[in-house]
């Protein structure tokens, strides 16, 4: 037994699954897809530090040209900003804008 356990590793944004999920958050305003994003997530940044994980993960897109994924994943975070997400902060919000920007 090792002292330092990895986290699970959860499928990238790309995942035709989480996919699905972001444009039934998005567009469906699917609180359920909400939710199982959440489940999928949860568990890779400490607590309160998920939106700043996420926002990561759209800027990796955003730079690598999966310009439309990445804007939909930024819809998702100013869309989903509750709980059991919990809020954006102001800086989440200037992130955003500025992976927008890119």
């Amino acid at each position: 037994m090792g002292l330092f356990r990895q986290k699970p590793k959860a499928p990238p944004l790309t995942d035709a699954l989480v996919k699905e999920l972001l444009r039934r958050a998005t567009v469906d305003m699917d609180y359920g897809a909400v939710l199982q994003l959440h489940r999928i997530y949860a568990n890779q940044a400490p607590p309160g530090e998920l939106w700043t994980w996420w926002l990561d993960q759209v800027e990796v897109l955003m730079r690598s040209g999966d310009r439309s994924l990445a804007t939909t994943a930024i819809d998702f975070a100013s869309k989903a900003n509750i709980e059991p997400w919990g809020s954006l902060t102001g800086g989440h919000y200037s992130r955003m804008r500025f992976i927008e920007a890119l």
